[in-house]
């Protein structure tokens, strides 16, 4: 079960989205297995990212982990600061992780890690 945070961070990446053209999926999860707030297509890993917030319970984050590293999926444990979208701060967010998509990546990419 998502914490009160994610609900927030789904918001925000959902702004995201919009503003910068992500592919994003929302609330998701692998078959029950796992349970992640917002998974991000294209950045991270070939697999994409999945973000819970860092306040959400280990044992949940623990499987995450796992099952990421056996998908090729990134994990990103988010702060506050993710819990309102501002464009600087995501846009340096994907540029850490970092373009992994088919293609061309979107104009406002420039691949800076922090």
């Amino acid at each position: 079960m998502l914490i009160d945070a994610e609900h927030e961070l789904v918001g925000a990446w959902r702004a995201a989205a919009a503003d910068l053209g992500l592919s994003v999926s929302i609330d998701g999860g692998d078959d029950g297995l796992v349970l992640w707030a917002v998974r991000v297509a294209d950045f991270g890993r070939a697999g994409g990212t999945v973000c819970r917030h860092r306040d959400a319970p280990t044992s949940e984050i623990q499987a995450l982990r796992e099952w990421a590293g056996r998908h090729d999926v990134f994990v990103s444990l988010l702060a506050d600061t993710y819990l309102v979208y501002g464009r600087d701060l995501f846009v340096a967010t994907l540029d850490d992780w970092g373009w992994h998509g088919a293609g061309s990546p979107p104009a406002w990419y420039s691949g800076k890690s922090w």
